[in-house]
């Protein structure tokens, strides 16, 4: 059993320092430290990193890249899809099953491709041809 931090009393309490009656009341407090031990338990190694994957990531997924296509793709400023600007995420675009480099694109782009998959040929006869239909109607 644990002392609680706010009034002394033995608690029960396994992942804050304070019974339910101090938490309640020192909520700001309680739970500032509560949430972090959790997130402290859910992220080990620190913040997560948002913005993409790291260079270790991409070996590990089996990307394989050039020197020179990783230097073109740390470098580039515009996406190789659609030709706008790339902000903050960047997307080292491959083949999934052969694992080879084909350019860097945005968010927009990278989950554009992520949903129709690799077989994009077809994907986009399916999509002409449902334009042309919803057109004619």
């Amino acid at each position: 059993m644990k002392v609680c931090k706010g009034c002394g009393k033995k608690t029960r309490a396994k992942v804050s320092d304070y019974c339910t009656k101090c938490l309640n009341k020192n909520t700001d407090n309680c739970l500032n430290e509560l949430q972090k031990i959790r997130y402290a338990r859910r992220h080990p190694n620190g913040r997560p990193n948002t913005i993409g994957m790291k260079i270790s990531d991409w070996k590990r997924r089996g990307i394989i890249y050039t020197d020179a296509q990783l230097e073109r793709h740390l470098s580039i400023t515009q996406c190789d899809c659609c030709l706008k600007d790339l902000a903050k995420y960047r997307a080292m675009d491959h083949d999934h099953s052969t694992g080879l480099y084909r350019g860097t694109i945005c968010r927009a782009c990278n989950l554009g491709l992520g949903n129709f998959g690799d077989d994009i040929q077809l994907a986009i006869e399916n999509l002409t041809r449902y334009l042309n239909l919803a057109i004619n109607r």
